[in-house]
């Protein structure tokens, strides 16, 4: 019986200090190292700069420039009269006046003619796709090759352009959109009012005219 009575006092002692080692150790945490060094915390994160195109991007040359001519950078909040020629590139725009007349070319042989009273955005030059949006006026296109693809959005229709030349016209004030082939083929496409895409394909010689208000279409 005194062996009993000995053996759970013991027992009872060694408990308490296994109960009393592990609360003094466990309230005591190990620092953990930030796996962030010192050298990334210095090192500055990459930044989208507005006032540069991507370093991939088609710069535009000015060939003629006459009369009236304005030019609206990525970072200006209007056009400002342009007076010498410059480097366009992705993002900026290229308004003429009433007598204003600018030739621009991209790459080897794509040239562009924003003729008076017109309004030209560059929205994407990559080399990949050439994306334009012409806001209004009459813009005359031609490339020698395919080598360089071109798109131009004119309100609501959607011209792709392989090669030869052609001629765009968005009067103000007009809803008819005017796509003249004068050499190659373009592919125009469109959303009628029901939303159902529509193709069309414009040859050599031929005119499409483009309704904007009703979105409809017809060649001739």
């Amino acid at each position: 019986m005194k062996k009993l009575f000995f053996f759970l006092f013991v027992s009872l002692i060694f408990g308490l200090i296994v109960f009393y080692v592990y609360n003094r150790f466990s309230n005591t945490k190990p620092k953990i190292k930030s796996p962030i060094s010192q050298k990334t915390l210095l090192t500055p994160s990459p930044s989208f700069q507005i006032e540069k195109a991507p370093t991939e991007a088609l710069i535009g040359r000015i060939l003629i420039m006459e009369g009236e001519v304005l030019w609206e950078s990525r970072i200006a909040s209007q056009p400002a009269k342009l007076k010498q020629p410059t480097a366009l590139q992705q993002g900026e725009k290229i308004i003429t006046g009433n007598d204003g007349k600018i030739t621009i070319r991209f790459a080897k042989d794509t040239d562009i003619v924003v003729k008076p009273q017109s309004s030209l955005n560059f929205a994407q030059t990559l080399p990949a796709n050439l994306v334009l949006v012409q806001e209004k006026g009459t813009v005359e296109y031609s490339q020698d090759s395919d080598s360089l693809p071109l798109s131009v959005r004119v309100r609501h229709l959607l011209v792709r352009f392989d090669s030869g030349k052609m001629t765009i016209a968005a009067l103000e004030d007009n809803p008819y959109v005017t796509v003249s082939l004068e050499q190659g083929t373009a592919q125009a496409a469109y959303n009628d009012i029901n939303y159902i895409s529509q193709k069309i394909t414009v040859g050599s010689g031929e005119t499409l005219i483009f309704d904007d208000d009703t979105r409809t279409s017809r060649t001739q």
